[in-house]
């Protein structure tokens, strides 16, 4: 691919609720990373960001370096609009 920088997902049909973070569930095909992936739907937004998680528990934001050109990402949830 030739997308770069932080790594989200755009286009929610209304947006989410200002307030606490909502989490969406993730499950991914062939990230580049060992972490965890997590999935924060920003407030007042249709936006969801992606985050890993590391054994550390450090949470960090996923960027273009964490797919690959065959990555696959499957995102569900449900928010407060």
């Amino acid at each position: 691919g030739s997308s770069t920088g932080s790594a989200s997902v755009t286009g929610l049909p209304v947006a989410s609720r200002s307030g606490p973070v909502q989490i969406a569930t993730i499950a991914w095909s062939v990230l580049t990373y060992t972490s965890v992936p997590l999935a924060a739907i920003v407030s007042g937004s249709t936006t969801v960001d992606l985050y890993s998680a590391a054994t550390t528990g450090a949470i960090t934001g996923m960027t273009d370096v964490n797919f690959a050109n065959t990555t696959i990402i499957y995102l569900t949830g449900t928010y407060l609009i």
